[in-house]
C-alpha cells in the first residue's frame, strides 16, 4: 500500500442486486442492496509495488477480479450471488489498470491491459479471444472502446488504436501516437474523437480514424481521474478537485468549471441526474436543480 493509493483505491461494482468491493488487504466482500453481507473471502495480500488499484467489474451474475501482483497474477471470476469460483486464468505481467467490458458487435469481451499487451477474454468462460503486444512501462490506464476499436496508451509508451471488429481475423493496429500520454487516467473514445488526458494537465483530442490531433489544451493542474462522456460533454476532475467540462468536439470549447474544495483522484460516477464524487476527505453528491 502507498499513501496516495490507500486501502480502498479500487471502485466497487454492482449488478443491481449485489455490491462487491475489494481492498488492498486482499479482502473481497459482497453485500446486498440493504448493506447486509452476503459473502466475503480473502485473496491474500497482493505483492504489488504501488498498492492494489484494479477496480472490480461485473456482468450478469459474474464478478471479475484482476488480481495483479509480482508473482501469481490472476484474472478471477466469481458468482456474485454465492461467491463460488466460476473460472480463473493466469496473468504473467503486472499492471495497475482496471478491466473493461464491451459489447463488440454482439460478442461480449472482457479487456485487460498490462505492462506489455492487451488481452481479451470471454467473460463466461475465461477463454482468451486475442492478445496484442503494444504497451510498455508501468501501465495504470485502462483501455477505451468505441465502434469496434480498442484504444490503449500510457506514459513512456505509445497509444494504439486496435481494430477488433472482425471476429474471424486477428486484431489490427490502425495507428499509433506517442506524444503526451496518461500515467493514471484512462482514455475516452466515441465514434469520432479520442480524449487523451495526462498527469501534466495537458489534454489532447485525436481523430479516432487517423490519430491526428484536433486540439491540445493545457490546464493548470494534472489529472489522475479519468474523463467521463455525458450528453456529448466531457467531465474530468483534476487533482485539486476542479471539474473541467468541455465539448466532445474537433474544437476545444470549455463549458464550465466546478470546485469541490479538496483534492480528487477518483473518477466521478454519473447516475440519473446526479454526480457522485469521491474526494480525499468527503463524498459529494451533486444534483441538477429542478
Amino acid at each position: 500500500m502507498t499513501e496516495d493509493a490507500g486501502l480502498a483505491a479500487p471502485t466497487v461494482t454492482t449488478n443491481g442486486r449485489f455490491i462487491a468491493a475489494i481492498f488492498a488487504t486482499g479482502d473481497l466482500v459482497c453485500v446486498n442492496m440493504q448493506g447486509k453481507r452476503v459473502w466475503a473471502k480473502n485473496l491474500g495480500i497482493p505483492d504489488n509495488s504501488y498498492g492494489y488499484a484494479s477496480s472490480l467489474i461485473s456482468h450478469e451474475n459474474l464478478l471479475f477480479v484482476q488480481y495483479d501482483q509480482k508473482k501469481n497474477s490472476r484474472l478471477l471470476a466469481f458468482e456474485l450471488s454465492s461467491g463460488n469460483p466460476a473460472w480463473q486464468v493466469t496473468r504473467d505481467v503486472i499492471s495497475w489498470s482496471s478491466p473493461i467490458l464491451v459489447d463488440n458487435n454482439g460478442r461480449m469481451e472482457l479487456i485487460l491491459t498490462n505492462s506489455e499487451a492487451v488481452d481479451s477474454y470471454d467473460p463466461k468462460t475465461g477463454q482468451l479471444y486475442w492478445h496484442v503486444k503494444c504497451l510498455s512501462g508501468e501501465v495504470a490506464s485502462s483501455a477505451a472502446y468505441a465502434n469496434g476499436i480498442v484504444y490503449v496508451g500510457n506514459e513512456y509508451s505509445t497509444a494504439s488504436a486496435i481494430d477488433i471488429s472482425n471476429h474471424s481475423s486477428e486484431p489490427n493496429i490502425l495507428w499509433q501516437w506517442d506524444e503526451v500520454l496518461p500515467n493514471a487516467a484512462s482514455l475516452l473514445a466515441n465514434e469520432e474523437y479520442l480524449i487523451v488526458p495526462s498527469s501534466f494537465g495537458i489534454v489532447n483530442c485525436l481523430n479516432v480514424k487517423t490519430g491526428k490531433v484536433f486540439w491540445e489544451k493545457e490546464f493548470d493542474e494534472g489529472f489522475f481521474s479519468s474523463p467521463i462522456l455525458v450528453n456529448n460533454c466531457v467531465y474530468i476532475i483534476d487533482i485539486t478537485g476542479v471539474m473541467q467540462i468541455f465539448k466532445m468536439s474537433d474544437k476545444f470549447e470549455l463549458l464550465g468549471t466546478s470546485k469541490i474544495g479538496e483534492p480528487a483522484y477518483a473518477t466521478p460516477a454519473f447516475v440519473g441526474n446526479r454526480i457522485y464524487i469521491r474526494g480525499m476527505e468527503h463524498i459529494f453528491c451533486i444534483e441538477q436543480q429542478k
